[in-house]
């Protein structure tokens, strides 16, 4: 049984390397093929394809011409979807176009709340989980990171107060407090690779945040555990803001989860009170990224999505 991974054409210059390039380096230890949709979708590689091997999409496919194709190809077909919903709100829209085409025997989502996976299970959708992952194998030593911290507080990646409103509320609190805590703002680089605005992505992100004792991060309108979460565990910095509901329940209540629906006083005061004991918020920040290490390293994820589909798991 072979197992192919199908990722889109543009991956090499995606700029979050940790959605597609990561996974993809462990998939292929893992002895899968990897391949870019254009050469995947070729006659050499079509007809090497038995029907006891499994196939997985990386996203749907752009290319119309392919879909048919796809639909005859005699194996087991997987989709991994990136976003359960666009900005208009309706869940998996494009997904189950493809699927009524396609007939997938499983997809995995990165988004898998409850809400999802009984929407997917009440079409008669196998689904299982794909969440946001991270390599931890070079994170570097809490007591190496702990002494370079020498601000407060950081806001990183896109600011919107309709798509992102808990990280866009506290990025404003930043604003208001700069006399009260020393913060920082790093922007968005671009989606890809060359032309981002900075390099500080990949292990330069971690890095950089490396300096920070907290960080406002937020799940967006999506419900998503944004790489932001994982790559505050591996820079021993606490997140902050509303967390996915299917994030490991102790990660959930180490969080400290502001700018939601409290008062400005309130979350004044809790912020307030995070930071004036760095001691307790070590602590906490350590047993954070223990866990997050532990639940979400990209080995473990990976390693489960790839017996999942050579042990048929969907199906029990």
């Amino acid at each position: 049984m072979s197992t192919f991974i199908v990722f889109p054409d543009d991956t090499s210059n995606y700029m979050p390397i940790n959605d597609m390039i990561k996974p993809a380096e462990v998939f292929s230890k893992l002895g899968c093929f990897i391949l870019t949709e254009k050469n995947f979708f070729t006659k050499e590689v079509l007809d090497s394809v038995k029907p006891d091997d499994n196939v997985m999409l990386y996203f749907k496919i752009k290319d119309d011409a392919f879909v048919e194709v796809f639909k005859n190809l005699e194996c087991n077909k997987f989709l991994r979807n990136g976003d359960p919903c666009k900005s208009d709100g309706i869940l998996f829209k494009n997904d189950l176009e493809l699927h009524e085409k396609v007939n997938f025997d499983c997809i995995f989502i990165s988004v898998p709340s409850k809400t999802n996976m009984k929407f997917l299970k009440d079409k008669n959708i196998n689904a299982l989980p794909f969440t946001q992952c991270l390599d931890f194998s070079n994170q570097r030593s809490p007591e190496t990171v702990f002494d370079i911290k020498n601000q407060e507080a950081v806001i990183t990646g896109q600011l919107h107060s309709e798509f992102y409103p808990v990280r866009q509320r506290i990025a404003e609190y930043w604003f208001k407090n700069t006399k009260k805590f020393s913060s920082s703002i790093l922007s968005h680089p671009g989606f890809e690779l060359d032309s981002l605005s900075h390099n500080l992505i990949g292990d330069n992100y971690v890095d950089f945040l490396s300096h920070f004792w907290v960080m406002g991060v937020g799940t967006g309108h999506a419900n998503g555990l944004h790489c932001k979460f994982l790559e505050c565990a591996k820079s021993y910095t606490l997140p902050l803001g509303n967390v996915p509901t299917y994030m490991h329940p102790r990660a959930q209540e180490l969080v400290l989860q502001v700018g939601i629906d409290e008062s400005d006083e309130e979350m004044d005061r809790q912020i307030t009170e995070l930071l004036s004991d760095k001691n307790a918020l070590k602590n906490r920040i350590l047993e954070y990224s223990s866990i997050i290490k532990q639940e979400y390293n990209l080995q473990h994820v990976v390693g489960n999505v790839f017996r999942a589909m050579q042990e048929k798991q969907y199906l029990k």
